[in-house]
């Protein structure tokens, strides 16, 4: 999922907005983030486990251990399940909760759209998409210009396509093509204006 924060692709993703931009008064606004929370809880239950096991293995032992033995050691298994749930990102992942992914994506998105006012465009147009790549989610979220002016459907049906960006061999590429993909229900609902100017940059990195 690196290839998100690379200069050059960030030129490609920077050049495709453009794209829907000049042929819609729809501002789009990217936000990539690595994760959205760093879950530490899962981290501190991958320890308990191994310091667990680790305690059960020592009184099945028959062997005299001493007690400082078992104190350190059970310390040690401790921090060596929090480091390896740490250190392997898809095994935290397989660990979570789908859910609670999506719904820290969601609250980090809602946090973003109201922080870089993508709601304070002139015609109310502000569109946010919300990547966060641990957690394999694009989260779509429009000001009311666009509410009141796509349907429920085709809201959801472009929410639906960005979601579905990780569920493709190549999660960067799929996202260039689903904005072009939408650009045509952009452009026949909320076509270019006259004079229309760029309020708001294509991408940000706005921290929370």
């Amino acid at each position: 999922m690196n290839a998100f924060f690379d200069s050059e692709y960030q030129e490609k993703l920077d050049a495709t907005i453009q794209a829907l931009e000049s042929k819609s008064s729809v501002e789009l606004v990217t936000v990539i983030y690595p994760e959205c929370d760093n879950y530490r809880d899962i981290e501190l239950w991958g320890g308990i486990f191994l310091a667990f096991i680790a305690l059960v293995v020592k009184f099945m032992v028959p062997a005299i251990i001493h007690i400082y033995a078992i104190l350190f050691g059970t310390l040690l298994f401790f921090s060596l399940g929090i480091g390896i749930i740490k250190r392997v990102p898809k095994l935290k992942y397989a660990l979570l909760n789908k859910k609670r992914m999506r719904r820290q994506a969601e609250i980090m998105a809602r946090a973003i759209f109201q922080k870089a006012h993508i709601h304070r465009t002139s015609q109310h147009t502000g569109v946010l998409l919300f990547i966060s790549t641990f957690e394999r989610q694009a989260v779509l979220l429009w000001d009311i210009g666009v509410d009141v002016t796509l349907t429920i459907d085709e809201l959801d049906q472009l929410q639906f396509q960005f979601s579905e960006i990780f569920n493709t061999p190549d999660p960067p590429e799929a996202l260039l093509a689903k904005i072009n993909a939408s650009i045509p229900v952009f452009e026949g609902h909320l076509p270019v204006q006259p004079n229309d100017i760029n309020e708001l940059p294509n991408h940000l990195q706005v921290k929370l």
